[in-house]
């Protein structure tokens, strides 16, 4: 189980990031968030990130203070995507590779917008172990659904995952989009999701909050709806996987969800400490029944 105070200096960097960002004073901000911490009120680490942003609005009136960044990163992601399609269509080809592709999105928003090389990066990423894959599983289950749900995670890596639900509706399969409900750090919103055109071949969803991550009993009720009605879920993410995996008893499929996988990278030691990998593990890990 991670709790909220684990997680407690990766909340209060981004309220001295925000505080940068917007060149205003963090300090009482930040005094409320570690009162927050104290009191102990908040169940998941995300939810502290909506705290922090309904404050820095507050003092600023600016609701999407990353919103330039956002857009930004989806055009350095699409000036990259080619090179890492090229890179990986030496490695493997079909849903391996539109998978691959997605996951190393996931792992270039670890940091490749800072002062790398970014071939070698993305060299590194395509390379890297995975924690966990069960792609003969997923394979196998794809087969059998119709209907799939594709949790979205951030700007940027959005661009490698619509490959990904490109091919999948090129499969005939029926594919929904859930996003952020409102602008929350780098998270996908529908305005995100419009900019990429994903909406030619997804049916786009809010989640009804501004969660960077997916908490049953705050999300928007057609959500919630589709989340137990379709076939297959891709839970896309660590923030996505960090509020499901929790709520459903570390993995044990308590929420009865069918046919979960989490598609992610390992980010932070609190996470590869619940789940026995390593920071920058590839993760392509399906819910197993509880027992």
């Amino acid at each position: 189980m991670i709790s909220p105070k684990q997680c407690q200096d990766c909340c209060i960097s981004q309220v001295k990031r925000l505080g940068d960002l917007l060149d205003t004073d963090h300090s009482k901000i930040l005094e409320i968030v570690e009162k927050a911490f104290k009191k102990d009120n908040l169940e998941f680490a995300p939810e502290y990130a909506e705290l922090i942003f309904e404050l820095f609005e507050k003092q600023t009136g600016i609701k999407d203070p990353y919103k330039k960044i956002k857009e930004l990163s989806n055009q350095e992601a699409a000036r990259l995507e080619p090179i890492v399609e090229k890179l990986l269509a030496h490695k493997m080809t079909g849903l391996r590779y539109f998978i691959e592709l997605a996951i190393v999105g996931n792992m270039i928003d670890y940091g490749a917008f800072e002062d790398v090389n970014i071939e070698d990066f993305i060299l590194n990423a395509i390379d890297a172990p995975y924690f966990k894959c069960e792609f003969d599983e997923f394979k196998s289950d794809l087969n059998n659904s119709k209907n799939i749900l594709y949790l979205a995670d951030n700007a940027g890596e959005i661009v490698f995952d619509a490959k990904l639900m490109q091919h999948l509706h090129e499969l005939g399969k029926k594919i929904y989009l859930a996003v952020r409900g409102g602008p929350i750090i780098n998270d996908v919103t529908m305005q995100d999701a419009l900019f990429c055109g994903l909406d030619k071949y997804t049916e786009v969803i809010s989640t009804g909050n501004s969660i960077p991550g997916i908490i049953m009993n705050r999300i928007d009720p057609k959500l919630k709806e589709l989340m137990y009605s379709v076939d297959m879920i891709i839970s896309k993410g660590q923030g996505n996987f960090e509020t499901l995996y929790i709520q459903d008893g570390e993995g044990k499929n308590l929420l009865g969800l069918k046919k979960l996988y989490y598609l992610f990278v390992i980010k932070c030691p609190p996470v590869a400490n619940l789940i026995g990998g390593n920071v920058r593990d590839k993760v392509l890990m399906k819910v197993q029944l509880a027992i």
